[in-house]
């Protein structure tokens, strides 16, 4: 499982899974390291058994244009700068600031805003409102998104990719951004 996530460079294989897919979900557990974890132990190199590390991941330099992480703290905060070295071409990842509760049916609502019209991003942002499971639990939820903003010269926005749709869907998925930190 781990492996699936991994750069080649720390013995993963996402161009063969995560990284040959436009859009993957993963849902689990997670924390503000920012990791997140899997039942089984296949790291690639062994250094982060059991989870995949930020420092192992590099996506968006195959298919990869989104991941979505339904799993604690994964996008706390102070994780954003560590998070920015696994953008090579990704357009963004979604996820929590906080703890969250496991559910069933954030999948499906999140699903059935990005088919209706949604951006991906205001899609997210709806769903994890919207998610019933959410509203039980003891502290506020906050959800997140970090993407790719493209600014010109000047300081005018050119871009933002919270307003990716999915193909088919609003204006679509926008070209690949072309530059790396």
């Amino acid at each position: 499982m781990g492996k699936d996530f991994e750069k080649p460079s720390v013995g993963g294989w996402d161009y063969i899974y995560a990284d040959a897919a436009d859009f993957v979900y993963f849902a689990g557990h997670g924390d503000d390291t920012p990791a997140f974890y899997f039942g089984v132990n296949e790291d690639g190199d062994g250094n982060y058994p059991y989870m995949l590390h930020y420092s192992e991941a590099e996506w968006g330099d195959e298919d990869l244009e989104w991941i979505f992480l339904s799993a604690c703290e994964c996008l706390a905060e102070s994780s954003y700068y560590k998070w920015k070295s696994a953008f090579k071409g990704l357009h963004g990842i979604t996820g929590f600031d906080t703890e969250v509760v496991d559910s069933e049916s954030l999948g499906e609502i999140f699903a059935t805003y990005l088919t209706g019209e949604a951006s991906i991003g205001y899609a997210w942002q709806v769903a994890t409102k919207e998610d019933p499971a959410q509203d039980s639990y003891y502290w506020p939820v906050w959800a997140a998104i970090y993407r790719v903003v493209v600014y010109a010269r000047g300081g005018w926005l050119v871009h933002d990719y919270y307003y990716d749709y999915l193909p088919g869907y609003g204006s679509g998925i926008h070209t690949d951004p072309t530059f790396y930190q």
